[in-house]
Protein backbone atom coordinates (compact mmCIF):
# COMPACT_ATOMS: atom_id res chain seq x y z
CA UNK A 1 0.00 0.00 0.00
CA UNK A 2 1.34 3.38 -0.80
CA UNK A 3 1.37 6.32 1.44
CA UNK A 4 -0.82 8.86 0.31
CA UNK A 5 0.33 11.63 2.85
CA UNK A 6 4.24 11.63 4.03
CA UNK A 7 5.90 14.18 7.02
CA UNK A 8 7.36 16.87 4.72
CA UNK A 9 8.79 19.18 8.16
CA UNK A 10 8.00 19.46 11.67
CA UNK A 11 7.40 23.33 13.14
CA UNK A 12 9.18 25.11 16.02
CA UNK A 13 7.89 28.24 16.65
CA UNK A 14 9.68 30.98 18.22
CA UNK A 15 9.40 34.84 19.00
CA UNK A 16 12.09 35.70 16.92
CA UNK A 17 14.63 33.69 14.95
CA UNK A 18 17.94 34.01 17.36
CA UNK A 19 15.61 32.73 20.03
CA UNK A 20 13.97 29.59 18.36
CA UNK A 21 17.49 28.88 16.65
CA UNK A 22 19.56 28.84 20.43
CA UNK A 23 16.02 26.37 20.86
CA UNK A 24 17.48 24.25 18.26
CA UNK A 25 20.77 24.50 18.82
CA UNK A 26 20.42 23.67 22.57
CA UNK A 27 18.04 20.48 21.91
CA UNK A 28 19.92 19.06 19.25
CA UNK A 29 23.00 20.58 19.16
CA UNK A 30 22.93 21.69 15.54
CA UNK A 31 22.17 25.60 13.80
CA UNK A 32 19.17 25.40 11.41
CA UNK A 33 20.68 28.29 8.59
CA UNK A 34 18.82 31.17 7.31
CA UNK A 35 15.43 29.93 5.20
CA UNK A 36 13.85 32.83 3.94
CA UNK A 37 10.56 35.08 3.62
CA UNK A 38 7.35 34.38 3.37
CA UNK A 39 5.76 38.27 2.44
CA UNK A 40 2.37 36.83 2.24
CA UNK A 41 2.25 35.69 5.84
CA UNK A 42 4.72 38.25 7.27
CA UNK A 43 6.63 35.41 8.17
CA UNK A 44 10.54 34.30 7.97
CA UNK A 45 12.42 31.30 8.45
CA UNK A 46 15.52 28.82 9.17
CA UNK A 47 16.03 25.50 7.82
CA UNK A 48 17.52 22.15 9.09
CA UNK A 49 17.45 19.37 6.47
CA UNK A 50 16.95 16.23 8.23
CA UNK A 51 16.38 13.91 5.55
CA UNK A 52 16.29 13.98 1.87
CA UNK A 53 12.63 14.98 1.83
CA UNK A 54 12.36 16.43 5.21
CA UNK A 55 13.19 19.47 7.56
CA UNK A 56 12.62 21.07 10.51
CA UNK A 57 11.51 24.90 10.07
CA UNK A 58 11.96 27.59 12.78
CA UNK A 59 9.06 30.76 11.89
CA UNK A 60 8.56 33.59 13.18
CA UNK A 61 7.16 36.52 12.61
CA UNK A 62 9.32 38.97 10.90
CA UNK A 63 9.37 42.02 12.60
CA UNK A 64 10.19 43.84 9.11
CA UNK A 65 7.56 42.88 7.34
CA UNK A 66 4.35 44.91 6.12
CA UNK A 67 1.04 43.36 8.76
CA UNK A 68 -0.23 40.64 6.33
CA UNK A 69 -3.39 41.69 6.74
CA UNK A 70 -4.86 38.10 7.62
CA UNK A 71 -3.66 35.81 11.31
CA UNK A 72 0.20 34.46 10.68
CA UNK A 73 0.47 30.71 10.85
CA UNK A 74 0.95 28.84 14.01
CA UNK A 75 -0.60 31.70 16.36
CA UNK A 76 2.94 33.45 15.76
CA UNK A 77 0.52 36.80 16.51
CA UNK A 78 -0.10 35.92 19.62
CA UNK A 79 2.97 34.73 20.89
CA UNK A 80 4.60 36.70 23.52
CA UNK A 81 7.73 38.63 22.68
CA UNK A 82 9.32 36.67 25.55
CA UNK A 83 7.62 33.23 25.14
CA UNK A 84 9.68 30.30 24.60
CA UNK A 85 10.30 28.77 21.41
CA UNK A 86 8.42 25.46 21.00
CA UNK A 87 7.93 22.24 18.77
CA UNK A 88 4.70 23.62 17.33
CA UNK A 89 3.64 21.27 14.70
CA UNK A 90 3.99 19.00 11.63
CA UNK A 91 3.60 19.52 8.12
CA UNK A 92 2.39 16.59 5.63
CA UNK A 93 3.17 16.11 2.10
CA UNK A 94 0.49 14.67 -0.15
CA UNK A 95 0.10 14.68 -3.88
CA UNK A 96 -3.55 13.86 -3.74
CA UNK A 97 -4.81 16.45 -1.37
CA UNK A 98 -8.62 15.10 -1.49
CA UNK A 99 -7.62 11.42 -0.93
CA UNK A 100 -6.00 11.92 2.09
CA UNK A 101 -8.25 14.44 3.51
CA UNK A 102 -10.86 11.81 2.84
Amino acid sequence: MNAIATLDHLVVTAPNLKAGVQWVRDALGVTPELGGKHPRMGTHNCLLRLGEQTYLEVISADPNAPDPGRPRWFALDRMEPDASAQLAAWVARTTDIERSAA
